[in-house]
């Protein structure tokens, strides 16, 4: 088909070459920044790669599973390592949880079972399995920690009744 001729063309050879320039683009600019892999058993967050055992690990322990979906040459992702992930108040809530770090490229099924289109995605998961929370798309420092569930109140001692010291 012919610009010339008045005809469009080819739809399909427009999404793929789309495509191709998008993901030269974001290949481009990864290599200019000096990103490198994200590389879960490197980060101070002992992250689980496995989502059915930790799900199980949930269950046992009853506390609920955070699952970070990620590519390596997600820009928004890696700057969530840099940033969101590296920060102290982050780990800390963490810590109340049980965190899996998916890479959808090695675990596509995951994260179309999961129905994740945009990435980062980051889902907070009961031990029953329920999803409780999705967020899409890159988080900040304060906006990941407003999504986190809040941490646990610290169970009273016995026989202190839950009342404060006085």
């Amino acid at each position: 088909m012919s610009w010339k001729k008045g005809k469009l063309p080819d739809l399909g050879r427009v999404a793929l070459g789309a495509a191709l320039v998008i993901g030269v683009g974001l290949w481009l600019w990864g290599r200019a920044t000096g990103a490198t892999e994200i590389d879960p058993a490197a980060s101070p967050i002992p992250w689980r790669t496995d989502l059915d055992a930790a799900l199980a690990e949930a269950r046992r322990d009853e506390k609920p599973v955070i699952v970070d979906f990620y590519a390596d040459w997600c820009p928004p992702c890696r700057e969530m390592e840099r940033t969101t992930f590296a920060d102290e108040r982050v780990q800390k809530r963490l810590e109340k949880l049980i965190p899996v770090k998916i890479d959808v490229d090695a675990q596509h099924r995951i994260a179309r079972r999961h129905n994740v289109r945009v990435l980062p995605t980051s889902l907070v998961i009961a031990p029953n399995g329920e999803v409780l929370a999705r967020r899409p798309g890159y988080s900040g420092v304060e906006a990941y920690l407003d999504f986190l569930p809040p941490p646990p109140r610290e169970k009273p001692e016995p026989g202190s009744l839950g009342r404060e010291p006085g």
